[in-house]
């Protein structure tokens, strides 16, 4: 009897700590800005790691680039386009939405340029993507 209290009792809690976990701060708040970049960004990063860290690792001069950082841009040729259609796509329109809440409007482009420096990309790398 009593190790069937502790354990509804153990339950109770785990569903009360994991309900905790997952509960949205309050909306327009800097730990709502945070947390929305987290639940909209992060997938997004997690899909195209290879990438953004190709993006971060692009050596030389972009305007007339060497041997090394040619060979690199040809191989993002490809995947380049189709990573600005799936943030125009998939993350644009959650973040229009998170921010149609506070009610501030947001641009495509400075948020993928946001969301690229936040990952390390250098700064003559966005103002080549752009």
């Amino acid at each position: 009897m009593i190790r069937s209290l502790m354990a509804a009792s153990l339950a109770g809690l785990v569903m009360n700590l994991g309900a905790c976990a997952g509960l949205e701060p309050e909306p327009c708040t800097p730990e709502w800005v945070d947390w929305q970049k987290n639940q909209i960004f992060d997938p997004f990063v997690a899909d195209y790691r290879s990438e953004i860290g190709s993006l971060r690792n692009l050596e030389g001069n972009l305007e007339n680039p060497g041997m090394l950082t040619a060979l690199q841009l040809a191989g993002l040729i490809e995947s380049l386009p189709r990573m600005a259609e799936d943030f125009n796509t998939d993350v644009v329109p959650r973040v229009q939405a998170a921010v149609a809440t506070c009610a501030e409007p947001a641009r495509a482009s400075t948020l993928l340029a946001e969301m690229l420096r936040r990952e390390g990309v250098e700064e003559d790398v966005l103002i080549w993507i752009d």
